[in-house]
């Protein structure tokens, strides 16, 4: 390939992984962490650890009563059903545009919304959820160009640097063997990601524009039968009994034995067309993600899309939610998962870093005010995230129930303690904030054990005698990505120690 290709495509890859490299670390470690999301709710409540599952009866009840309080809610009302860890049945409807949860205790009883806290980060970086999302879907299209010009790069040398990753005083040349190894090794997983992100980010946008502009707007009455497993039908307007949640449940399984529901979404409750759909997974399926819509009145099936028996349209979109939340393997596969969304973080920040270090190295007459700044904020923004994230775990812990106000505690302390990280980082200079917040990521997530252990009394050892192996997990993880960050930190020293004097990362480094 031409010297001048290779160039075109240097800096198609420098810009486009400079652009996306910050939102993509944050998506990245928050979608990391998020594979466990299951196991972060029974970690973040532990007074459900050893609660029994609330009865069916007493989901029905749940539903009864909030449809008589809320009229709205006889629209459209989910009931998301108890499981172990999450023994609570919960009530979820809209009204006057306000999302507004119910359960046994009450309605919006002082709660932990951690786990859905960390996974509304991976997608909109936390900022509003529509706005967000669209931002990531425009990262997501930059992500597959950076991914494309960075394979058509390594390609010439790809044999004989694949596993060349060099240890030694060339600090910069280990990172860039690092980064080059990482990205190689994990590509069709960045591949998925990719392709997968920008479909749930832009698909609707996209489908709206074509819709507008080519189709001249014939797909809008189609997209309910494009998404849901059954059309709504229209109000009769005449009163009719509901079958209980008991029952719904027996009809799914008759009609799919593999088929495990976990919430029933009711539409025109108490109305004779009144219809339910449960939805739930297929356990060893890739398209997992299942749908099964009933008559709410007598049971009879109105729309089938489970695995084994959905249609092409239903069955690609499930598949895309399976290989991108691991939803169709055990804890192996969330653990690989878990891995790769890690070392795809330190594929974005290393990447920032070796940009600044290429810079610096090319011409070193350029003032370095935009070096500095860009490595600060390189610092701040990844850092800071990790940090923000472990201080939300122990203040989960920690702070009484009665603060934690749903939806808006975990947005606002997270904010605080990133901004902060971020700030300080831009008053320090880059190799100074690199060590301070690394140490301070390292002490935050060790926090995370000792916080559970103190608070709940549910240790290491005390969680695997119990057997609630989610916490344990949990606790464990922390410990790994604490050991992690301080090695981090003492890596950032011996750079600032041993390294070039004239870096950027050096100690005595000014703006």
């Amino acid at each position: 390939m031409k010297s001048a290709t290779l160039r075109t495509f240097q800096t198609v890859h420098t810009w486009t992984g400079l652009i996306a490299g910050l939102a993509l670390f944050i998506a990245f470690y928050a979608g990391a962490i998020t594979v466990f999301h299951e196991d972060i709710h029974a970690w973040q409540s532990p007074h459900d650890r050893l609660a029994a599952v609330e009865s069916l009866a007493q989901g029905q009840a749940l539903v009864e009563k909030i449809v008589a309080e809320h009229p709205a809610a006889r629209e459209s009302v989910r009931l998301l059903l108890g499981k172990p860890g999450a023994p609570q049945h919960t009530a979820i409807w809209q009204e006057n545009g306000e999302w507004l949860h119910a359960t046994s205790e009450g309605l919006d009883a002082p709660h932990s919304e951690l786990s859905d806290f960390v996974y509304q980060l991976h997608y909109s970086l936390g900022l509003p959820a529509t706005p967000g999302l669209y931002l990531m879907g425009v990262v997501s299209v930059i992500y597959g160009l950076a991914i494309v010009s960075g394979l058509i790069l390594y390609l010439p040398t790809f044999m004989r640097d694949l596993f060349a990753l060099r240890f030694g005083p060339n600090l910069t040349r280990m990172w860039r063997d690092a980064h080059n190894l990482i990205g190689v090794l994990s590509l069709p997983f960045h591949v998925m990601i990719a392709i997968t992100s920008a479909v749930f980010c832009l698909g609707t946008l996209t489908t709206s524009v074509f819709d507008f502009a080519v189709f001249e707007r014939v797909l809008a009455p189609k997209q309910n039968e494009l998404i849901f497993a059954a059309p709504l039908a229209k109000a009769a307007g005449k009163p009719a009994a509901m079958l209980a949640p008991a029952q719904i449940l027996e009809i799914g399984r008759r009609i799919a034995p593999d088929f495990e529901a976990g919430a029933l979404h009711f539409e025109r409750y108490g109305d004779a067309n009144a219809q339910v759909s449960l939805g739930g997974t297929s356990p060893r399926a890739l398209d997992g993600f299942s749908t099964l819509t009933l008559s709410a009145v007598d049971g009879h099936a109105i729309g089938i899309q489970v695995a084994g028996q959905r249609d092409a349209n239903h069955a690609s979109l499930s598949g895309f939610y399976g290989v991108h939340f691991a939803n169709y393997g055990g804890y192996l596969v969330r653990t690989a998962y878990f891995l790769l969304g890690l070392a795809g973080a330190f594929l974005f920040y290393s990447g920032n870093l070796l940009w600044i270090a290429s810079r610096r190295k090319r011409d070193a007459s350029v003032p370095p005010r935009t070096h500095l700044w860009m490595a600060r904020m390189t610092v701040g923004v990844a850092l800071g995230c990790c940090v923000a994230v472990s201080a939300l775990f122990v203040a989960t812990q920690t702070l009484s129930p009665k603060l934690l106000t749903p939806g808006k505690f975990e947005h606002a302390l997270y904010l605080v303690v990133f901004f902060a990280c971020v700030v300080w980082a831009a008053f320090r200079s880059p190799a100074r904030a690199a060590y301070e917040l690394a140490l301070a990521a390292a002490l935050a997530t060790l926090a995370i054990p000792l916080s559970n252990a103190i608070m709940t009394g549910d240790h290491l050892l005390a969680s695997a005698q119990k057997g609630f192996w989610s916490v344990f997990g949990i606790d464990l993880a922390a410990i790994v990505l604490a050991v992690g960050f301080w090695r981090i930190a003492r890596l950032t020293q011996r750079r600032t120690e041993q390294g070039d004097p004239g870096s950027i990362w050096a100690l005595a480094t000014t703006a």
